[in-house]
């Protein structure tokens, strides 16, 4: 059977990587195999490892908020890692949920950012009062690529998105916005046994609030 030029060289690439010798240092790489004239990826076991391992952790998530594991994909969205956003997804409908969840992180990353920057302090406890899923998620967006801001004019930014944020939250009742500081900052746990606390109740509850106060302020 001939064999087209390409096909020869994928060949002896192949052939090159087998035989190898140990000790050089080469990563195992996706090759494609020929197979009736097609051609297909085929995964390196070090990929595989890492699809089980997510499937693994989606399914554990799942569990966590009680849903039947079968739904795992569901669980990629960002909220998913955060108790509070699966106490938001629990109780509301995506679409409403979804801006619930704009708004918090909008409102904890301006709060984070302003403790971290302006003031150089840690919102979060040294010791974890609550026991969260490993993957909670901490981490906001820093500044944007080639931003071209002074530090000056970025200070000042920071100061003036947390004073927006505060002048929305004085709409809200003291314990509204307690369970939104207390579920942000791991002081009280808004999921549990798959179903949302009193404390992920009334989060949401605000947050359903302050998405109404943020829209006609818009």
């Amino acid at each position: 059977m001939n064999h087209s030029k390409g096909a020869k060289l994928r060949a002896k690439k192949r052939a090159r990587i087998k035989t190898a010798p140990e000790g050089l240092g080469l990563a195992a790489t996706p090759r494609r195999e020929i197979n009736g004239g097609t051609t297909r990826l085929t995964r390196t076991p070090e990929k595989r490892q890492a699809g089980k391992a997510d499937r693994v952790a989606l399914k554990a998530r799942a569990r966590h908020m009680g849903l039947d594991e079968m739904q795992y994909d569901q669980m990629r969205h960002q909220a998913m890692g955060e108790p509070a956003g699966q106490a938001i997804f629990s109780l509301l409908p995506a679409g409403r949920a979804q801006k619930c969840w704009d708004v918090y992180k909008a409102l904890t990353g301006a709060e984070y950012r302003y403790h971290r920057v302006v003031l150089g302090q840690s919102l979060f406890p040294k010791t974890a009062k609550v026991e969260f899923m490993p993957e909670r998620l901490e981490a906001f967006a820093e500044d944007p690529p080639e931003d071209a801001r002074t530090e000056d004019e970025k200070h000042r930014d920071i100061v003036n998105a947390r004073q927006r944020w505060k002048g929305y939250e004085m709409h809200l009742s003291a314990k509204g916005r307690k369970a939104i500081y207390d579920a942000f900052r791991g002081l009280v746990a808004p999921m549990k046994d798959g179903k949302p606390t009193e404390c992920g109740i009334v989060l949401v509850s605000a947050l359903q609030f302050l998405v109404n106060v943020v829209d006609k302020r818009s």
